[in-house]
């Protein structure tokens, strides 16, 4: 079950398409999980977080930041909040947002004003949108759509788009079943798309994030910026950077390792033990700043 799908836990926004709707969103579930998840004006809920006036780190991101199969406790901010007491995590993640939208979302939140750390937290398929780079015009169409479809995805109206549409979910349902059922008892990898050696080459995503965060750079000029990524289990990045931007010094990449175990089996988002792992090693490189 989509998240941003799910009645009440999702509203739509001109700037991001949509985002959460404040409160508890209840039984987010598929065969490995079912939890439920807080919002509140700062983001989802990081229940370890203490009032605190003391500025502090925002966690950018999609589905692996917000804490896709996780409770609100066992997220990563959470989880980085316990490591770290006297400095306020912020969890700002939300599913399927790109980086333009995380920085929409960022800006335009009361976060922006109580923190100089941001934390993006990158995946894979955010290259689609990066590549895209939509102008505000675009999202706030889709927003529109959003709020009638519950869905960016738009499809036309005709028949003939509807049945191949229709075609090809009928065959990606049917190949999933014996590939779910090998992942079960084979641990390995979901393979890279046909375009793998574009995909995997982290050069291209890093040209696509800073031409939209370049955009924004005016509103980081007075942060320290930490960028990581968490792909699906195995899909490693080649020529990944790690160590301090060559064009903006308050940028740090760094690197996060996750075993198969830190990975749902099927839905391969990171469990709670993956959780706790990003954030012991997000706190090991903190803890030398």
């Amino acid at each position: 079950m989509i998240w941003n799908g799910m009645h009440g836990c999702s509203k739509s926004d001109p700037k991001t398409i949509y985002k959460p709707v404040l409160g508890i969103c209840k039984n987010h579930k598929n065969i490995e999980y079912e939890v439920s998840y807080t919002f509140d004006e700062y983001g989802r809920n990081v229940p370890s977080r203490q009032k605190n006036s003391q500025e502090g780190i925002a966690v950018l991101g999609d589905s692996v930041a917000m804490g896709f199969g996780v409770d609100d406790h066992n997220t990563f901010s959470n989880q980085l909040q316990i490591l770290i007491k006297d400095v306020p995590i912020y969890n700002l993640g939300v599913e399927s947002f790109s980086t333009q939208r995380e920085i929409e979302h960022y800006i335009n939140s009361p976060v922006f004003d109580k923190t100089n750390l941001v934390i993006f937290t990158y995946h894979q398929n955010d290259l689609g949108e990066n590549i895209l780079n939509l102008s505000i015009d675009d999202y706030e169409k889709k927003s529109i759509h959003w709020a009638k479809n519950k869905t960016t995805v738009v499809i036309k109206d005709d028949i003939r788009t509807k049945i191949s549409i229709y075609k090809k979910i009928f065959i990606f349902s049917i190949n999933l079943l014996p590939r779910t059922i090998k992942k079960i008892f084979i641990k390995e990898p979901r393979p890279w798309q046909s375009w793998n050696s574009f995909e995997k080459n982290f050069e291209v995503h890093y040209l696509n994030f800073m031409k939209i965060f370049s955009n924004y750079q005016n509103f980081f000029q007075n942060k320290k910026v930490i960028f990581i990524y968490v792909n699906e289990w195995a899909k490693k990045f080649e020529n990944y950077k790690i160590g301090q931007d060559k064009n903006f010094s308050n940028i740090e990449f760094i690197e996060v390792k996750l075993d198969r175990d830190d990975y749902y089996i099927i839905d391969d988002h990171p469990n709670s033990k993956g959780h706790k792992s990003i954030a012991y090693q997000i706190y090991k490189h903190i803890s030398k700043l």
